[in-house]
């Protein structure tokens, strides 16, 4: 705790002789106390006083004559008082000589010594210092927050995750702060990470109201803010799901005495006090409009409040009116997904900065499974995916085995709304039916009568284990189907309906053929890539995987593969000259470099989620749209199914599909080819335009132009292949691909799928393979050794590289070193 001396310097021997009565709460450590006399040589005066008279939690104000009479220390009982108002600080007035003091504002508080007599006149001075001695302890006593009960810790340690990773985790083990969006009723929205929402909450609390969906995360960051008030406030936590049942005032008390380790009441502490309110939205109406009410005008109490809806809180004219501050928890990032790894990877007992393959195994992994909207990026589902990547699930053996995330979510979901064994199969079965009505249909959602409608079509077909109307109500309890405001009933995520239409086509696949057909050939939409897959998932129809080779065979079918044979790009040689130098760096930060990505990353997806997705499209960009999504969805295949699908099979699949990219690959460097001479025209045309002065004049001459012309063109061509490189082996291969990979390549012996072959490698089993190289490197095109020079670059980049290898790498690709960070 700390105390502020403000005095007059005339009398600050009354200042020295109070310090050494206080010296006790010193020694003991509860106590730390300023004056300005420990103000050092050739520090500001005035900064120093005023940022510790507003760092302080007491202030003592010395009153005598020359107090009033100093500018100085009146202004210093203005900030006191103000500060008393705003903030719940402790002011002690001690009358050291007759004055005028109760013709200030102090007037109303309670002054030291006892009955408020000046010490000049006491006539036992060492009674009095020892009355104002047991009054400032017993002010700390009240501005301390006693301890949290260890009960309370470990509810507050506490994590539903536990059972999903299948181990002893605690909360602060697996935390990841989520980031929010500020949130007002003018539309206006500003995002802000979570460390800076708790500092700027602990500098001026105020009345929160935290926005979520379910499993978003609220409860674990609601009880991580607990831990980070109580170093300055008394937080209380309370679980609105249990109830609600008294005044505010006894709820409030009889939720302290649980957590706290006191017997006294909250009031006694002066400490302002932070109400946590848990799924406020589940709280009556009227008790809600009670609580706001109660607590909106207290300036020592402040709530926070986690609600899943918003608009069915009933308050929104509260929130109008400025009673509630509104932030709305946002989907994790990359890079948050990112952190979560590390930690997940810290709780194994893994090294993230040391094994970044693994780092990136799951990232792939989790990436894949998300894909955009389909799963909410929440750490809920973020972990249970990584657990079911790594076989640690609360799950039984049998459907373990099955292997896929998605299933493991749903499973995950229904026992933890205590479904048994016979009835998980019962609410399989139901859904499924429910989906593909719903997809026949067309319509994503129903009404009352439409749902009790399908409900009873569905018992009249099905024997069910438990109330009918129970099913409805279990499955929104399990957050598998939703129920909004308008009584409209709808499955809860994409991932669910996908899920289930998928399943339920695999078990009719003679009935629904041409339904089937149709969504394999229009996997541009993204509704059918994704029913596909879960179709796939399901059914291990071959002739399901016949069609979609078909047409893998038949996108881009009238252009040729590209090789990157010096006989096709034989024309780009002569752009050499024009370009700089490769340079790679001697000391790299990885994790720099990679949290850099992950950043562009997500900038790079709020921008385009950003953009205006009614654009029309083209017939050659609809034609491309459709053939790298029916590219992704085999990679998809391939990799579920690497484990059931026989070699012969996976290498018929990963070819198709990796021709599918040559053949785009192609149509674009001929078309670059064809039109050379008017791309570097136009590209140096537009530079001499953008490097002109004020004035307008050219500010280069025409052959530097041409030569930057060049050197974009030449890029523009090397960007082409190197998304091609990467997009295969992003999109179609895997740790468990890296054999079959090999053979196709091997086959096609191309300088592009040795490139293709080496980036495999590399990202799957962190390989580089000096020695290969060095025996490839000098028979390749300039274009295939700049291509693999940026590979091994982007690798290095990411991943630590010991010093030889580092040197041996650069040495084989003929590239220089620098100290300075690489620039990208």
């Amino acid at each position: 705790m700390k105390l502020f001396y403000s005095y007059s310097h005339k009398d600050e021997q009354y200042k020295e002789d109070m310090e050494k009565h206080l010296a006790l709460l010193k020694k003991e450590g509860r106590l730390d106390d300023w004056s300005d006399r420990k103000i050092l040589t050739g520090e500001s005066i005035n900064n120093e006083i005023d940022s510790n008279l507003l760092d302080s939690d007491i202030i003592c104000l010395l009153m005598s004559h020359e107090f009033i009479a100093s500018d100085a220390c009146m202004k210093e009982l203005g900030v006191a008082l103000k500060r008393r108002t705003e903030e719940g600080i402790s002011i002690v007035p001690i009358i050291l000589s007759p004055c005028s003091w109760q013709d200030t504002e102090l007037k109303e508080l309670k002054a030291q010594p006892k009955d408020a007599k000046p010490l000049s006149q006491c006539v036992d001075k060492e009674q009095a210092w020892l009355d104002i001695y047991v009054e400032i302890k017993e002010i700390i006593k009240r501005r301390t927050a006693p301890e949290i009960n260890a009960e309370h810790k470990k509810a507050l340690e506490d994590t539903e995750l536990a059972s999903v990773l299948g181990k002893t985790v605690t909360l602060s083990d697996i935390f990841v702060p989520m980031d929010f969006k500020k949130i007002d009723f003018k539309d206006k929205q500003d995002d802000i990470n979570f460390t800076d929402f708790v500092e700027k909450y602990i500098k001026s609390p105020e009345n929160v109201i935290l926005s979520g969906d379910q499993q978003s995360g609220k409860s674990a960051l609601l009880k991580q803010v607990f831990f980070k008030l109580q170093l300055k406030y008394i937080p209380i936590y309370v679980n609105c799901s249990l109830g609600f049942s008294g005044g505010l005032t006894n709820v409030i008390n009889r939720n302290f005495k649980k957590q706290y380790c006191s017997s006294e009441d909250v009031i006694y502490f002066s400490l302002k006090k932070i109400i946590l309110f848990d799924d406020f939205h589940k709280i009556k109406t009227e008790e809600r409009e009670k609580i706001i009410e109660a607590i909106k005008d207290e300036k020592n109490i402040k709530m926070i409040v986690t609600v899943d809806d918003i608009y069915n809180l009933g308050i929104k004219e509260q929130l109008l009116t400025k009673v509630f501050q509104h932030y709305k928890i946002k989907k994790m990032g990359y890079d948050l997904r990112d952190d979560l790894i590390c930690k997940w990877m810290v709780v194994n007992g893994r090294n993230y900065e040391e094994d970044t393959l693994y780092r990136e195994e799951l990232t792939t992994r989790i990436d894949t499974v998300i894909q955009k909207t389909i799963v909410p990026a929440y750490p809920f589902f973020i972990y249970t995916i990584i657990a079911a990547h790594d076989i640690i699930s609360p799950l039984n053996s049998e459907i373990t085995s099955q292997g896929h995330c998605y299933q493991a979510l749903i499973y995950f979901a229904l026992r933890k709304a205590g479904a048994t064994d016979l009835q998980i199969d019962m609410y399989i079965n139901f859904l499924s039916e429910l989906a593909s009505s719903l997809h026949r249909s067309n319509n994503k959602i129903l009404t009352v009568d439409e749902i009790n409608l399908f409900l009873e079509h569905y018992c009249e077909q099905f024997t069910i284990s438990i109330e009918k109307e129970n099913i409805i109500k279990n499955l929104i309890n399990a957050n598998i189907l939703n129920c909004s405001s308008l009584q409209e009933y709808s499955f809860k995520y994409p991932y669910i309906y996908f899920y289930f239409v998928g399943k339920y086509f695999s078990e009719h696949v003679e009935e629904f053929k041409s339904t089937i057909e149709n969504i394999i050939n229009n996997l541009q939409e993204e509704e059918n890539g994704y029913i596909l897959i879960f179709l796939i998932h399901h059914s291990k129809n071959i002739k399901i995987l016949e069609h979609i080779e078909v047409n893998l065979l038949c996108l881009f079918d009238k252009q040729k593969e590209t090789t990157l044979a010096n006989i096709e790009i034989e024309h780009l040689n002569k752009y050499a000259e024009s370009l700089e130098p490769l340079v790679i760096d001697k000391i790299t930060d990885v994790e720099k470099n990679r949290k850099e990505v992950l950043v562009k990353k997500d900038q790079k997806d709020e921008k385009e989620s950003d953009r205006n997705s009614n654009i029309k499209e083209d017939s050659l960009m609809s034609d491309l749209r459709r053939a790298i999504k029916t590219v992704e969805v085999a990679g998809h295949i391939l990799k579920n199914r690497s484990g059931s699908l026989k070699v012969t099979e996976q290498r018929k699949f990963l070819g198709a599909a990796m021709n599918v990219f040559l053949r785009i690959t192609d149509s674009f460097l001929s078309e670059f080819q064809r039109n050379e001479k008017d791309f570097v025209e136009y590209i140096s045309y537009l530079v001499s335009k953008k490097l002109t002065n004020e004035k307008g004049v050219q500010i280069i001459d025409e052959g530097k132009a041409r030569k930057i012309a060049a050197k974009i063109f030449f890029n523009i061509n090397l960007i082409t292949c190197y998304a091609t490189i990467r997009r295969i082996s992003d999109s179609i291969c895997s740790k468990e691909l890296l054999t079959v990979m090999d053979e196709v390549c091997d086959k096609k012996l191309t300088p592009i799928s040795y490139l293709i072959k080496k980036q495999c490698k590399m990202q799957y089993k962190g390989s580089v393979d000096v020695k290969d190289i060095k025996d490839n490197f000098n028979s390749m095109s300039f274009l295939a050794q700049r291509l693999l020079a940026n590979l091994v670059l982007e690798h290095c980049y990411m991943h630590k590289i010991d010093y030889k290898d580092r040197q041996n790498i650069s040495k084989v690709l003929g590239i220089k070193e620098k100290l300075v960070p690489f620039a990208r």
